[in-house]
């Protein structure tokens, strides 16, 4: 699954799923290892769109109606009440979920793939430097330094299984990771440390600007919890 926004990804599982008219047990066959497979992706979608709608809220937009459906598509993955025999498979909000692609194209920065080898390798780099500013910043709280090495670690980890999860476990990583980033950057006396690293993810991710507000938000609202205890 190359397409690293997660409504499109999700609504092109349904539409394939809704396009083979065959019964659902044959298109969702679960008995094999590839039906296995795509259903386990199309609820990695669920959870990756569920994190966006996240940072969308933080950024007081209104998505409880995106979250309502979240509900449907869910069951309409798992078929939840719904015979296997049935050749109608697919959802039954697809404009509700082109609706929400479009909205996460526009507001919502995407993960920047291109070459596989070059990302993997480029990814590793960031992580490198990451892991070094994490060692030499004495100045960072103990418990953001821990959540930021679990999080580095949890990164690349993702990274080591990118061409068996894809995008979303590796640019969920690397959002979450960003978010911590910015917490260092407001808590250290060495911002310019921070803002080196921040600068380079920013390159894999489309809409910069937007990705650095949506980090720094989130990165305030940690660094506050932190400080608050």
């Amino acid at each position: 699954m190359t397409n690293s926004n997660p409504a499109w990804a999700l609504l092109e599982i349904f539409n394939r799923w809704k396009k083979a008219g065959e019964r659902a047990s044959t298109v969702q066959d679960l008995t094999t290892r590839d039906g296995i497979n795509e259903t386990a992706t199309a609820l990695r979608c669920l959870d990756a769109i569920s994190a966006r709608l996240d940072l969308l809220e933080a950024q007081n937009r209104h998505v409880q109606v995106y979250r309502d459906a979240m509900d449907v598509w869910f069951r309409d993955v798992i078929r939840f009440n719904k015979p296997w025999d049935n050749v109608h498979q697919g959802t039954s909000k697809p404009d509700l979920l082109a609706a929400l692609a479009d909205m996460l194209d526009a507001d919502l920065p995407a993960l920047v793939v291109g070459d596989p080898e070059t990302f993997r390798a480029s990814v590793k780099d960031l992580l490198n430097e990451a892991t070094e500013a994490v060692k030499a910043d004495e100045t960072l709280d103990r418990y953001l330094r821990n959540y930021l090495t679990d999080a580095l670690a949890h990164a690349r980890t993702c990274l080591d299984l990118f061409e068996a999860s894809g995008v979303f476990d590796i640019g969920r990583a690397l959002k979450d990771l960003e978010v911590l980033m910015h917490a260092a950057k407001s808590m250290s006396r060495d911002a310019n440390r921070w803002e080196s690293v921040l600068t380079k993810m920013s390159a894999f991710f489309t809409n910069p600007t937007i990705a650095a507000l949506a980090g720094s938000i989130s990165g305030s609202l940690v660094s506050g919890a932190i400080t608050t205890g």
